[in-house]
């Protein structure tokens, strides 16, 4: 989450770089922007899983020495980890740059 300061300075970024000359295009000026938005909108749950997964077995002896020195957003990834193995990450990975790559085709 980002204060008000932060949303505030953002928002003038893309005025700003208008007027020095560099094009902004907004998810709403191409379908086609619109579409890369939503197919990469999760990528940062995707990267979150899979950190989980690789970092599983560290993660769950850390959990199990020293429970009061892990977050409980890190302790949250555990459950799920081991339910998942390679082959599913490959075919996750698959659809996920499949389907980035298909939004990336511009008209």
């Amino acid at each position: 989450m980002l204060d008000d300061l932060s949303k505030a300075g953002f928002a003038q970024l893309p005025e700003s770089l208008q007027r020095a000359g560099i094009t902004v295009l907004r998810r709403n000026a191409h379908p086609w922007i619109e579409a890369l938005e939503k197919a990469i909108g999760n990528a940062g749950a995707v990267c979150n899983a899979i950190t989980g997964w690789e970092n599983r077995w560290a993660l769950r002896n850390l959990v199990d020495e020293h429970p009061d020195g892990v977050s409980q957003r890190a302790k949250n990834t555990l459950p799920a980890s081991p339910r998942w193995h390679a082959g599913c990450w490959r075919r996750c990975l698959r659809w996920s740059c499949a389907e980035t790559a298909s939004a990336w085709r511009a008209p």
